[in-house]
Parts: C-alpha cells; structure tokens; sequence
C-alpha cells in the first residue's frame, strides 16, 4: 500500500493484489450474480471512496492495463446483472483532484467499458458546481 497523507490503498496494478481481488470478486458473484437478488453490480470499485479516481499505482503507466483488467473481470464474473461504472472526469487517474480538469483518457476509458456492456452511474447528479461541459457533452 501507499498513501498520500491519510489515503491508503493497495496498488491496482499489483500482480498480488489482482489475484486477492479476482478471487473476492468471483467469490462475490457465486452469490450475488443474480438479478433477482441485485439491481446492479458497481464494476470498478477501485479508487478513492471505490469511484475510480483518485488512484494509486506501482508504476502510472499501468492505468490502461489496469482498467482493461477491472472491467474485464467484471464482465467475465458478472454475467448476469447489469454493470455500471462510475462517470468521473479523471477515471482511473492517478490523481488527488478529484475536481480538476477532465483527463485526456477518460472519455476513451469509460467507451470502452461501455461497449463490455457497462452503463454509467454518478451518485452527484445534483451537485450543480460539479458537472462541467465535458460531463453534459458525453455521449
């Protein structure tokens, strides 16, 4: 794990951590994998407050990698109830900034979590101050 100031996290791109984290995930879905049981599954769960930002890496440059290797966990596990992925401007950045300026991948990030099948979900719909151009603009 790693921290900046009081943020503690495992590394997402830790060969170890994946294993641990497949293995939960898969244990999860034995139950919970099913549609009268749950609405939907939120497929990412990494990041700060497990809405995919905020996120702390071995080595950067991993980011893709280890979105590719979160979403599709997801949709190979969850096979039976819709996926959703949190919309948020610095998806999967290694980034304290929650607030700052749009990262130059998301928007490539979360189309491809979409065409895996996810749908987007952001519990700040409200949150007038938040949603700039780039949010309202997706598509």
């Amino acid at each position: 794990t790693s921290g900046k100031g009081n943020h503690k996290s495992p590394y997402p791109d830790d060969p170890v951590f994946q294993e641990k984290y497949a293995k939960f995930i898969k244990a999860l879905a034995e139950d919970f994998n099913d549609y009268d049981k749950v609405d939907f599954i939120d497929a990412f769960g990494l990041g700060k407050w497990g809405e995919s930002h905020a996120m702390l890496y071995k080595d950067p440059s991993n980011k893709r990698k280890v979105f590719e290797w979160i979403t599709d966990l997801y949709t190979q596990t969850f096979t039976k109830v819709p996926l959703v992925i949190h919309y948020h401007r610095v998806i999967a950045a290694d980034n304290q900034d929650s607030w700052g300026p749009v990262a130059p991948d998301t928007d490539e990030l979360l189309h491809l979590a979409i065409e895996k099948g996810y749908s987007l979900r952001h519990d700040a719909f409200g949150m007038n101050g938040y949603y700039q151009e780039w949010e309202k603009e997706l598509d």
